[in-house]
């Protein structure tokens, strides 16, 4: 019996070593430690809904101000649409320590949802070794009620010099699937719905329930559900959580899985 156990862990190691060398597992870490991640301002994917009677604000701090004391600065918005298809580009001066700012119809000019990237970008003192992360919170606003949420998920990367873009700051994998049971009971709530906001360059499967899909590279997948208790997600992408609405007679509220 020894005998049989040692040749298994031992074809179990060289399936390991195969499974490295090929790189199938697929990582798509950036290393924070790395030449590539100092000079990057680093954006989660911010959901916003201009749909269904919504419109998007957005409450930001101005970071390299208040922790870097770098008075001068820009902020870029880049706002794509669910195919992540870039609509919009909005470059702001920073002006005060908390900011705000709207996305409705009439700047994206149609009823839809997509995703935006903020960047905070300085105009001088670019050659600073520092390295931040955008993860403030935004609102969605309908009938004069707000709900707000933080960021979701780590998505892309600017440098300062060279506006050069940094992804794949997400896991995925070819062979483990992610297994994520949302902790909140869903039965009280007329409807609900899920946005799904894929944080890296190629498709992703997910498995809502019993129903599969994939998820273009960057995009946003809406999913609508009733008369559910339990949502279960598998993925084969890390951190796949979605922005959850749900739905109540006339009151709705928004959440992070």
């Amino acid at each position: 019996m020894k005998s049989l156990i040692n040749r298994n862990l031992v074809r179990f190691k060289f399936f390991l070593t195969r499974i490295n060398i090929l790189k199938i597992k697929g990582k798509y870490n950036v290393n924070w430690n790395s030449k590539n991640g100092k000079n990057v301002s680093i954006s989660d994917n911010f959901l916003w809904r201009t749909d269904n009677g919504f419109s998007t604000i957005f409450k930001y701090t101005d970071i390299l101000g208040v922790f870097y004391g770098i008075s001068k600065t820009l902020i870029e918005i880049e706002i794509y649409d669910q195919h992540a298809k870039l609509i919009n580009v909005v470059t702001l001066e920073e002006n005060k320590k908390v900011n705000s700012f709207i996305i409705d119809e009439k700047l994206v000019g149609y009823e839809g949802y997509g995703f935006f990237n903020i960047y905070h970008i300085p105009k001088s003192n670019q050659n600073e070794k520092i390295s931040i992360l955008n993860r403030c919170y935004i609102g969605f606003m309908k009938n004069n009620s707000i709900s707000m949420v933080h960021g979701n998920s780590i998505v892309k990367g600017k440098q300062f010099k060279n506006r050069k873009i940094q992804n794949n700051y997400v896991n995925s994998s070819s062979l483990v699937n992610k297994v994520y049971k949302i902790q909140k009971k869903f039965d009280e709530y007329d409807r609900v719905e899920l946005f799904f906001a894929n944080p890296i360059k190629k498709k992703v499967i997910i498995k809502i329930n019993d129903f599969q899909t994939k998820i273009g590279s960057h995009a946003i997948y809406k999913h609508n559900l009733r008369g559910v208790s339990f949502i279960e997600t598998v993925s084969n992408c890390n951190f796949l959580r979605p922005t959850i609405f749900t739905y109540k007679n006339d009151f709705f509220d928004v959440l992070h899985s």
